[in-house]
């Protein structure tokens, strides 16, 4: 699965007291265009609260702003691990967002965790598919992005997503790939016990230098 070791290294942070981790890190690790859903883990070693957090699509978006959990973008508890308020480390949350909001063929998601979008400060994560974007610039002002790098997704198959690659960033088109859904999907705690060996030294993901 596309963001499953991103997803246990959070978690054996949390559970081993993360020295040298960040608090939060909030990552977009999976979009289904198909059926208009987006996955967010959390890779640090902190609760983050959501609530205030906003979606910026100026690709074909419309509208163009989405705050998280209200209209156009709202929480599939049975999807999820996490919820807006407490969404914990190594928690997965899965949010349905309206079919005008995500488009198949070319759009952008940045994920912002204030309304100013403009500015690169607010930008947490940002993925960009299609075609050319809009506030990929500013993504690149936070060192999340390259402008004008879009995923291509002109022959993404029947119950494929777009998902990030395990041990990539998640900073450029090419940490993505094309691929049968793995949403919401969660690993057992024997599980984690039988990987976490092979899952400690991965190390965690950093969206900013």
């Amino acid at each position: 699965m596309s963001y499953l070791n991103n997803k246990l290294a959070g978690v054996l942070a949390a559970s081993l007291g993360g020295a040298g981790m960040a608090d939060a890190v909030v990552i977009i690790s999976e979009i289904d265009l198909a059926n208009n859903r987006v996955e967010l883990v959390n890779t640090g070693d902190a609760s983050i609260d959501l609530t205030d957090y906003w979606w910026c699509n100026r690709v074909n978006g419309s509208p163009f702003y989405s705050r998280i959990g209200t209209g156009n973008s709202t929480v599939d508890a049975g999807l999820s691990t996490g919820t807006l308020s407490g969404f914990g480390a190594g928690d997965i949350l899965v949010l349905d967002i309206a079919s005008s909001f995500l488009p198949d063929a070319s759009g952008e998601l940045g994920l912002y965790n204030n309304n100013t979008f403009g500015v690169s400060a607010a930008i947490e994560d940002y993925i960009l598919w299609g075609g050319n974007g809009v506030r990929d610039a500013v993504a690149q002002g936070a060192s999340i992005w390259t402008d004008n790098e879009f995923i291509d997704v002109s022959e993404i198959g029947l119950g494929e997503t777009i998902q990030l690659t395990s041990g990539t960033p998640g900073n450029a088109a090419g940490d993505y790939f094309l691929g049968a859904s793995s949403l919401g999907a969660i690993p057992e705690p024997s599980s984690l016990i039988l990987t976490a060996v092979g899952v400690i030294g991965l190390g965690m993901r950093r969206k900013r230098s």
